[in-house]
């Protein structure tokens, strides 16, 4: 008689490899009941949407996989989402196949948010995911940090990211970091059509934080404690 996790390695082990990364990879989303959108999941397993169709959830996903159609206004927001049935079976999911390794999490966590693509709807979707992730103490703390590392060279000029990749470079403890937090912003504003407040009070703060820090060195730099100078419209 097989024990429950048991049986539940062996019927993921009879399913065809396409089909369980496909439902791996939803279930390290939807476990935070997080759907993952239909272009990502693809290109998660080198599939286009034809041999997706007919060789994943037609076949041995069919009943695993849930996909959901979303009608939305803004252009860049992805149509079709991928789920399993309740987040509860993502998370036996995650159990059975990672037994605790978070090396092997971060790994594919890292290679989820390395598939998203540049735009502002991917954006929010990286920084919902590494959230979950400390929230739920998933992965190491400086693994979290890796992740938003990571992504912050391909969303360099999302204001949305860069604001919150700023917030955990400034409570990093050398204040290179807080330093570093300062150039994101200033770079991601020079794109900006419009002034953004948040942007603007996040640069005050770090400032501030970070002339309390030198004050408590004895030797004040005054090198990034610079006001916006681009012009607006």
């Amino acid at each position: 008689v097989y024990k429950r996790k048991d049986y539940g390695k062996s019927a993921l082990n009879q399913i065809q490899a396409k089909t369980k990364k496909a439902l791996v990879f939803t279930s390290l989303l939807y476990k935070f009941k997080i759907e993952i959108p239909a272009g990502l999941l693809m290109r998660l397993v080198a599939s286009d949407w034809e041999d997706f169709k007919e060789n994943i959830i037609s076949v041995d996903g069919k009943g695993l996989l849930l996909h959901d159609i979303k009608d939305f206004s803004v252009a860049d927001e992805p149509d079709m989402y991928f789920r399993t049935k309740h987040s509860i079976l993502s998370e036996k999911i995650i159990q059975i196949v990672y037994r605790g390794n978070k090396d092997k999490l971060f790994k594919d966590y890292n290679k989820i948010l390395m598939n998203l693509v540049n735009s502002d709807s991917s954006a929010r979707l990286a920084i919902d995911i590494i959230k979950a992730l400390r929230k739920e103490n998933l992965i190491h703390e400086d693994k979290i940090n890796k992740l938003y590392d990571n992504c912050s060279s391909k969303f360099d000029t999302n204001s949305h990211f860069i604001l919150h990749y700023a917030i955990t470079l400034q409570h990093r403890t050398d204040p290179e970091w807080s330093k570093k937090a300062l150039d994101k912003l200033i770079y991601v504003e020079s794109y900006l059509k419009k002034r953004d407040h948040r942007v603007t009070h996040r640069r005050a703060a770090i400032n501030f934080s970070l002339a309390k820090k030198t004050f408590r060195q004895g030797a004040v730099s005054y090198t990034h404690l610079t006001l916006p100078t681009t012009p607006y419209v």
